[in-house]
């Protein structure tokens, strides 16, 4: 076992500086559009419809 840390579960898993700032982005979204169909009590139907995706999606 390593003693090595890091910043974010992003950095210790993803191969470049990159990829895990792009995670960082991307779960940092999801938390944001998770919150906020929380907040709005939107089903998801509705968020999907909201979001142009499918609801499977959500």
């Amino acid at each position: 076992m390593s003693d090595e840390q890091f910043a974010s579960v992003w950095d210790a898993i993803e191969n470049t500086t990159e990829e895990a700032e792009n995670m960082k982005l991307r779960s940092g979204l999801m938390m944001a559009l998770k919150a906020h169909i929380a907040r709005t009590g939107l089903s998801q139907s509705q968020a999907a419809k909201l979001f142009g995706v499918t609801q499977p999606c959500v």
